[in-house]
């Protein structure tokens, strides 16, 4: 067992927005350096889509927010856990597009050799605030302590190890009814089973320019619908970016970049 190969495990709700950017991505990884799953919503509008083929046998039907995504998740890491080959679990959306050339991306998460989430640290369950309070009410006949309710973003990369632990102990149901549950079930379950974990910014979202409702739950970072070079670098150390629209036109420069990016 090689234990080489990078799964890039994604959840979306069709096509991808980017895959031109993907594909050149791909491009200069060596044979069996990565392997691609797909959980789609809805059917591809193209058989020749860049993720039609990686679709996975089992999906459920999923909806925004709710303990379904989740377990569509599990599906995605169940489905790559069965190639051995596979070290990280990669987490990415149809919005999800790479900052660094593959090499500099998979050189780095091997070099970590850690669970690689971007958890909330303002996240304060017990704190008054009526949409964490509202969370908290749901989870913690299960999570009697909440300090140990924990908030991340879902876009995370998991090590072989976590994942086999992950799904042969599914506590998905204790969840069910927790707002949002993709954003708390994996740190939660990692820090509950005291799994060791980098807090690290794995995928960039523009929460500073976030769209706004009249329900602070239902806000939504930033979605690009240009992209220059700024943009990418000023992304911090984060290994990916969202929400790069389907309408988004990287140019040639942009893509030369991003794929040309080394340190």
């Amino acid at each position: 067992m090689t234990n080489n190969s990078l799964a890039f495990c994604f959840l979306t709700r069709g096509s991808h927005n980017q895959e031109n950017l993907w594909l050149n991505f791909l491009k200069e990884a060596t044979p069996n350096s990565y392997n691609i799953y797909c959980h789609n919503k809805n059917a591809f509008k193209h058989s020749d889509n860049f993720l039609s083929k990686y679709e996975i046998p089992n999906k459920i039907p999923t909806e925004w927010a709710g303990i379904s995504l989740v377990r569509a998740t599990l599906l995605l890491f169940k489905e790559a856990f069965k190639n051995t080959d596979n070290k990280f679990f990669l987490l990415a959306s149809e919005s999800c597009i790479p900052l660094w050339n593959f090499n500099f991306i998979k050189d780095r998460i091997f070099e970590y050799d850690n669970n690689l989430i971007y958890e909330s640290v303002n996240w304060r369950p017990n704190s008054g605030d009526w949409n964490e309070a509202q969370r908290w009410q749901k989870i913690n006949h299960y999570i009697k302590t909440p300090r140990y309710f924990k908030k991340s973003s879902q876009w995370l990369c998991l090590d072989r190890s976590t994942v086999e632990f992950i799904l042969e102990n599914d506590e998905t149901e204790y969840f069910r009814n927790v707002w949002a549950a993709d954003e708390h079930y994996f740190l939660t379950m990692i820090n509950k089973h005291r799994i060791n974990y980098l807090r690290y910014p794995f995928t960039f979202s523009d929460w500073r320019h976030q769209t706004s409702t009249d329900c602070e739950a239902n806000s939504h970072p930033k979605e690009f619908n240009s992209l220059t070079t700024r943009d990418v670098a000023t992304c911090n150390n984060s290994f990916f970016m969202r929400k790069i629209s389907a309408s988004c036109h990287i140019k040639e420069e942009v893509q030369s970049f991003i794929l040309s990016r080394q340190d």
